[in-house]
């Protein structure tokens, strides 16, 4: 009886990463799967669910914690399913790899979507997934070069000092550009003013919290929150984009 168990046992693997996906997204894989193994005859005992989250890093919480319960035999499993390769990873290596270490504890992996028994086969649609993926990272990295160059907003936190204001571009779409918060801007005025002075960072931070003042998120000010807005360029007009790169 537990040979037949550990035949007919499984846990499953889902993720996303794009933004323009959600949750749904890990329902329907999690529907596939499940609607594949009913017809294999396997019993799914598990599902790690890792949202927003790409399959070109190993850097995976969800993930990792898989493979550690699995590599400790903590489930009673012989296969892992997932929706399709890509959801495994997205770097040819990196898929070959790991499908491999679990073959060699006596796993086998396999996708809803696509026979992967062969291993010609496997590598054929490990190499799509990361080619795939290259031409989406280009694609966002055109896009962002675009938007940076307009001068629209790239998400996150806007600095002390700034709002955000929606315009419609000249293709229709809605964007969001800085706007100078006067009430902010006066404040972030004296911080210059200050440091111009040889007021010390901490100094400055001191006073900033002793007059009630929060950051933008909401938090008290360190020397090194003065340190960073006194060397962020949008201050003084330049939009930077990429500079790591």
């Amino acid at each position: 009886m537990q040979d037949e168990f550990l035949v007919a046992a499984a846990v499953a693997y889902v993720r996303y990463s794009s933004p323009a996906q959600s949750a749904i997204s890990i329902e329907a894989q999690i529907a596939e799967i499940q609607k594949y193994c009913e017809v294999k005859g396997i019993r799914v005992i598990k599902v790690y669910s890792e949202p927003k989250q790409s399959a070109r890093t190993e850097d995976r919480n969800i993930w990792q914690e898989m493979m550690q319960d699995l590599r400790e035999k903590k489930l009673p499993v012989r296969y892992i399913v997932v929706h399709s390769v890509d959801r495994w990873a997205r770097d040819l290596a990196d898929a070959a790899w790991y499908k491999k270490q679990l073959e060699k504890l006596g796993y086998t992996l396999l996708s809803a979507k696509e026979d992967i028994s062969d291993n010609l086969i496997f590598a054929m649609y490990a190499a799509i997934a990361e080619k795939y993926s290259e031409r989406l990272s280009e694609e966002i990295r055109t896009k962002n070069r675009y938007v940076a160059k307009h001068a629209y907003f790239l998400g996150g936190v806007p600095p002390f000092g700034f709002k955000l204001k929606e315009i419609i571009d000249t293709e229709g779409k809605k964007r969001k550009v800085y706007q100078i918060e006067p009430e902010e801007a006066e404040i972030v005025r004296l911080i210059f003013q200050k440091a111009a002075n040889r007021e010390s960072l901490t100094s400055i931070a001191d006073w900033l919290n002793r007059s009630g003042i929060k950051t933008q998120r909401g938090g008290r000010w360190g020397k090194n929150t003065i340190y960073e807005l006194l060397r962020n360029e949008r201050y003084k007009g330049t939009f930077v984009y990429g500079k790591g790169t």
